[in-house]
């Protein structure tokens, strides 16, 4: 992304306009767009897992939060094995792939994404029935 986060996020419908119409009227159509630029859309997981709980009862679903996962690989990965039914493992090492360093979020816009997604995030909870603490 070339664009500053505050730029690329007030960009986002101007670059999606039209989008999500074309995946809907074409199966096969793939959308560039779409898959690099929905940084605020894809965080709405609220509307996201409802299709997947169409298709697998809440019991087939295990979800996580990254956070979760970056601050404790290990068990996050053993809980994973558990829901899978597997023996507990240990990794020689866990890795980061596709990490990288990026400057802080100002307080601006980091209250504006608070606001933005306070109440895709109570339905998440109410979803899951799980509090994620992200508010």
């Amino acid at each position: 992304e070339s664009l500053s986060l505050e730029s690329a996020i007030a960009r986002e419908p101007e670059r999606l306009k039209g989008e999500i119409e074309k995946i809907l009227a074409s199966p096969t159509y793939e959308s560039y767009n779409h898959r690099h630029y929905t940084y605020l859309s894809r965080g709405i997981y609220a509307d996201q897992l409802p299709a997947w709980m169409q298709l697998f009862p809440k019991s087939q679903l295990l979800i996580l939060k990254s956070e979760d996962l970056y601050v404790n690989p290990c068990g996050t990965y053993n809980s994973v094995l558990k829901f899978l039914g597997s023996p507990p493992h240990e990794l020689e090492t866990y890795e980061k792939y596709n990490s990288n360093q990026y400057p802080p979020v100002s307080e601006t816009v980091y209250e504006q994404l608070k606001a933005y997604y306070r109440s895709p995030n109570q339905r998440l909870a109410q979803l899951c029935d799980r509090d994620f603490g992200w508010d």
